[in-house]
């Protein structure tokens, strides 16, 4: 065995380590797939996506309530609405390569103070 061939070897076992940690790291994902579950595990359900870009790791995230606007990568807005009553979440991923990959997502159940908030209050009619 030759020097080349030692440290081939010994940059394969770098890479192999590098990989396997960059996959067990809690914010990095395979694919759509394995993002869209370890959301649901989290409690979270998939709303929305922009970019393919796999495997990809989380670098950003932001949080609304009922709602959330934000702008991606290419500067474009983007707004999801009518989600009343959910907590919003905006993940954002990148590849190795750069590309950037947003995955909206709402929470599966609604907020528990959502229908205190929202109830109807009836007031006592008043007498002449």
């Amino acid at each position: 065995m030759g020097k080349p061939f030692v440290f081939g070897l010994a940059a394969l076992v770098v890479v192999s380590a590098a990989l396997i940690f960059w996959f067990s790291a809690s914010d990095c994902h395979a694919s759509l797939d394995a993002f869209k579950a370890s959301a649901a595990r989290q409690g979270w359900q998939f709303a929305g996506r922009h970019g393919e870009a796999w495997p990809a790791c989380e670098h950003r995230r932001e949080e609304a309530d009922d709602g959330i606007v934000f702008r991606r990568a290419d500067g474009v807005e983007q707004r999801y609405e009518g989600f009343d009553g959910y907590r919003m979440q905006v993940r954002f991923l990148r590849a190795a390569a750069g590309a950037e990959t947003v995955i909206v997502l709402r929470s599966q159940q609604r907020r528990a103070n959502y229908r205190d908030e929202h109830e109807s209050v009836e007031l006592e009619p008043r007498g002449p």
